[in-house]
């Protein structure tokens, strides 16, 4: 009698809590150059590293329960927002087709990029080196400013555990006189 109880009282909690947690978008990130913002379509379009482009659908006020990591949310803008020398960004969006975009990051004028493989990592400095297949080296410091995309969503740096021999695409910038990363996107094997 009890075991049933149970069930019933878990069944009812999933039925009035599974639809709003079902229905959760995760935010994901992007980076890139701007190649075009469309105000009279609400649209921007970014031109990756590798050449293609991508273009997002923006919705000021976003109607979907949204995961998006605070911190993030918190160093992001509308794209209304950005000012208008903006040229490297990163993109907050969800969903696929369209891909909708919840909030952009400007980067500066002055970046680094670097895809290849992290060769050294110092916990108590919070630094990552990573080495592209030419060799260059670059050392960028993680922080909770820094955006990590991964498959469960965008966090900030400060969840990011990175493993020697892990392949990552960075953008790093200068802040300080230090290189900080602004974007890791570790890569699948």
């Amino acid at each position: 009698m009890i075991g049933s109880i149970k069930g019933l009282v878990s069944v009812t909690i999933l039925a009035f809590a599974g639809p709003s947690l079902l229905a959760q978008e995760i935010v994901h990130a992007i980076a890139g150059t701007i190649a075009r913002i469309d105000p009279a379509n609400s649209s921007i379009t970014l031109q990756l590293p590798d050449k293609r482009t991508v273009s997002f659908d923006f919705r000021p006020h976003v109607s979907a329960p949204i995961s998006f990591d605070k911190t993030l949310r918190d160093e992001s803008a509308m794209a209304s927002g950005l000012p208008k020398e903006a040229n490297h960004v990163i993109v907050y969006y969800y969903g696929l087709s369209p891909a909708i975009a919840v909030s952009v990051k400007d980067l500066g004028k002055e970046i680094e990029e670097l895809t290849g493989t992290i060769v050294g990592v110092s916990e108590s400095n919070r630094t990552i080196t990573a080495q592209s297949e030419t060799g260059r080296q670059d050392t960028c410091y993680v922080s909770n400013q820094t955006t990590v995309e991964t498959a469960y969503g965008a966090v900030d740096g400060t969840k990011y555990s990175p493993r020697i021999g892990e392949k990552v695409n960075e953008v790093c910038n200068y802040d300080a006189g230090k290189e900080v990363a602004q974007f890791i996107q570790p890569q699948s094997d």
